[in-house]
């Protein structure tokens, strides 16, 4: 993600604010940080206990081969959908949070200047606006 920022042309920063940018990269590390490691472990888990026991009960009843399968066909379609719901909700949320973001970056870098010309309550009003 880093190389590909850093690769980017100036129309990428001209149609996202730095917020949005930031944002994105907090909550990439936030989530390596945190939940991949969990959801490795007991995900690996999980595969390995169902497929020890699909094994299992295939090995002792053979036509549950069948029923395996076409569990297996639905959880796959399943898991499509909600990957695509996913990736959408991502982009709502980036859409949403980005100007939040990007007007408090803008304070942050204008602080100075707002401090000197006492428009400190006028920005905060359109803030919470």
């Amino acid at each position: 993600m880093v190389q590909k920022v850093m690769r980017a042309k100036t129309l990428f920063f001209d149609s996202n604010p730095i917020g949005r940018i930031l944002t994105r990269f907090s909550k990439d590390i936030a989530v390596m940080d945190h939940n991949i490691i969990w959801l490795t472990i007991m995900s690996s888990f999980g595969i390995f206990r169902s497929i020890t026991v699909a094994m299992t009960v295939c090995f002792i009843h053979p036509y549950m081969i069948l029923v395996v399968f076409f569990a297996a066909l639905i959880m796959v379609r399943i898991m499509n959908y909600v990957v695509s719901t996913l990736t959408e909700s991502m982009m709502m949320d980036s859409v949403y949070r980005g100007p939040i973001h990007s007007s408090f970056t803008n304070v942050i870098d204008g602080l100075i200047s707002l401090r000197t010309y006492e428009r400190l309550k006028y920005f905060r009003e359109g803030f919470i606006d």
